[in-house]
């Protein structure tokens, strides 16, 4: 059996097609019908505080234009798909460390 690893950088992809078809399924039941057998016997979430897991909080992004060294922005594209998210990341870091 072949297991999947999750992260944002690697979210499965769903064709529009397939797309399509869920949403015309699930359009289609009604509550009475969806199966629960394999959801947590508990839907009390008031303990559940999304702001108290500092991995879930997603601020809003702004678009911004700037300037960088061009060994800086090699550098920073060397490490693949995702360095605007790592620029971020630095500055976050950056941030935190009250520079």
């Amino acid at each position: 059996m072949k297991t999947f690893s999750y992260s944002d950088d690697n979210l499965p992809l769903v064709s529009e097609k397939d797309w399509m078809e869920l949403r015309d399924r699930a359009g289609r039941i009604s509550d009475d019908e969806i199966d629960y057998s394999d959801a947590p016997a508990s839907t009390d979430f008031s303990a559940f505080r999304r702001w108290d897991d500092p991995s879930l909080y997603r601020p809003v992004k702004k678009d911004v234009h700037i300037k960088l060294d061009a060994d800086l922005l090699v550098w920073l594209k060397s490490g693949g798909k995702g360095y605007q998210t790592r620029i971020n990341a630095l500055l976050r870091k950056a941030m935190s460390l009250g520079a």
